[in-house]
């Protein structure tokens, strides 16, 4: 079993973010267009950007957001909640002998912040993070890593993501899948699996 991070084990709302960093909401409405909507972002889950270098881009083009900038791209993992319903399954799972996986777009040193934080982490076998192979989800790439470093068969192997580009790709290899969105319940879709 293969799970995404973000929206899936980890809620992901830019918005409650900054406003947990402490900014006005005009403050965040902006900050999240500059940092959380830039392309730059994706560079970032690449690993072909260091935060230091997308905070020196992006604060060439807003100098009076500078500190501000800096400031959300190194603290903005430190807000990041679990996903309770999600996260409890785990355990179970992995109880029942499944091997269970991450493949996630994350920024390798915010993700390394997030698992000594949540250590639910620890149970999965392997956690493929994105920048740390600098491939990105919905390339086939990523996922063929995977499947390939741990010879499982796609057919076997069952993706959750909340991303429809992400399921399309895992539903193209052979993979079963669970697109996760509102009002999807992942218990419920596992025991109708056989899963649980």
């Amino acid at each position: 079993m293969i799970f995404d991070v973000g929206r899936v084990l980890i809620r992901y709302s830019p918005m409650k973010i900054l406003n947990d960093l402490g900014f006005s909401e005009t403050e965040a409405l902006e900050i999240t267009k500059i940092v959380f909507e830039n392309e730059l972002w994706q560079e970032l889950d690449r690993g072909s950007l260091t935060k230091k270098e997308v905070a020196e881009i992006l604060s060439h083009n807003n100098l009076e957001l500078k500190v501000k900038i800096e400031y959300t791209l190194e603290n903005w993992q430190d807000h990041l909640d679990s996903i309770d319903e999600n996260t409890l399954l785990i355990k179970e799972i992995k109880e029942r002998g499944y091997n269970i996986y991450v493949l996630s777009n994350f920024e390798s040193i915010a993700f390394k912040k997030l698992k000594v934080r949540y250590k639910y982490f620890d149970l999965f076998d392997d956690i493929i993070i994105s920048s740390d192979v600098k491939m990105l989800k919905p390339d086939e790439g990523i996922y063929l890593h995977l499947l390939n470093k741990h010879d499982l068969i796609p057919e076997e192997c069952i993706f959750i993501d909340d991303m429809k580009m992400n399921i399309e790709t895992a539903e193209r290899l052979g993979m079963k899948t669970i697109w996760f969105r509102e009002n999807v319940v992942i218990k419920d879709e596992l025991e109708k699996m056989g899963i649980l």
